[in-house]
Parts: C-alpha cells; sequence; structure tokens
C-alpha cells in the first residue's frame, strides 16, 4: 500500500505556536514539524496509511488548542 505524504500549514493564536509543537509531537503520524514565518505559523509534515486516515488527522490537528485554521498540500 502506498503511503499519503503531506504538508499541513497551521495558522496558530497569536504566541501559542510552542503549546502546539508539543501537541503535534503526541502524533505519530506526524513525522517533522516547524514553525515558519510569514502566512503561516507551523508547517507539518506528515506520512498516512490512507486518504482517510490522512483527513482523520487532520481533523484531530484541527481540533487542537490554539489552532485556528490549516491547508493540506498533498503530495507524490
Amino acid at each position: 500500500m502506498a503511503v499519503v505524504l503531506a504538508y499541513v500549514l497551521i495558522l496558530a493564536k497569536s504566541g501559542r505556536e510552542n503549546e502546539i509543537l508539543d501537541a503535534l509531537k503526541e502524533f505519530k503520524q506526524v513525522t517533522e514539524a516547524r514553525t515558519t514565518l510569514g502566512s503561516w505559523d507551523i508547517i507539518a509534515a506528515v506520512e498516512s496509511e490512507s486518504m482517510d486516515s490522512l483527513y482523520v488527522l487532520v481533523e484531530r490537528i484541527r481540533r487542537l488548542r490554539y489552532v485556528e485554521r490549516t491547508s493540506t498540500l498533498i503530495t507524490r
């Protein structure tokens, strides 16, 4: 089965980026997460077993405290 690779861009409540980064460490599918400068505050690299499991993961990330918005970029 092919692995789905994606990047999740996260807009955080101002000053709360580190709390989100700490929460992302609890997700085994998140392979890396870093703060950024620009329109988005955090970028998280994720690997998922399927599009359905990616959807579930992104929904869990969206529900994290201090996450205001996300955008997901799926790669090949």
